[in-house]
């Protein structure tokens, strides 16, 4: 039987580092929310749940398609924690894993997403590591992103981790991708040298 997959991308934070939406900064002819977006246009994947807080980022024509769908935050103030909830609020029920990942990581490769879908498994929770560090996305089966709802802790995605690491597979990838964010105009600067 074939798993079918969920994404939640967590686009609520007020990027208060950089000053303004980050986002929506140009990262060759695409935004940075919409590299994150199109790392995972696969067949596997049923639906993409951007969950957006202070800004409202806009998409270009090609990239709206119905496995899109935007979910607002209104605690997105609370911090990450809520974002993670509200997006997984609005997974379908018939998901049997999901992606959770902050949409300020957009270099990861599509084909290490591709390789989390081949190696997982029901009851895992796969984290993809470059020379050893973890990053993101995290691909978890249903059974632990319904314990992040159930989950009220101030880092729910951390702790339900933590929680269940016998369930933890580490999948190294050649993959620098998976950890590099935006926080600051100086990150923003490096990756988008990175990016030509």
């Amino acid at each position: 039987m074939t798993n079918r997959f969920s994404v939640v991308i967590l686009a609520a934070g007020t990027s208060s580092r950089l000053g303004s939406d980050k986002l929506s900064l140009p990262l060759g002819n695409k935004s940075i929310l919409e590299h994150t977006i199109h790392n995972f246009f696969l067949d596997a994947i049923d639906e993409i749940v951007i969950v957006t807080g202070k800004f409202k980022p806009d998409l270009q024509k090609e990239d709206i398609t119905p496995k899109i769908k935007y979910v607002d935050n209104p605690d997105y103030q609370a911090g990450m924690s809520s974002s993670v909830r509200r997006g997984l609020e609005h997974v379908s029920s018939s998901s049997d894993a999901v992606f959770i990942t902050p949409a300020d990581i957009p270099l990861f490769d599509i084909t290490t997403v591709q390789h989390m879908i081949d190696v997982f498994s029901p009851s895992k929770i796969i984290i993809p590591t470059y020379h050893g560090k973890k990053g993101h996305p995290v691909l978890l089966d249903r059974l632990f992103s319904e314990q992040c709802l159930n989950e009220h802790s101030e880092k729910v995605l951390y702790d339900v981790i933590k929680k269940n690491n016998e369930a933890v597979e580490l999948l190294p990838v050649e993959d620098e991708g998976i950890l590099l964010d935006i926080d600051t105009t100086d990150d923003y600067e490096k990756m988008k040298k990175r990016y030509r």
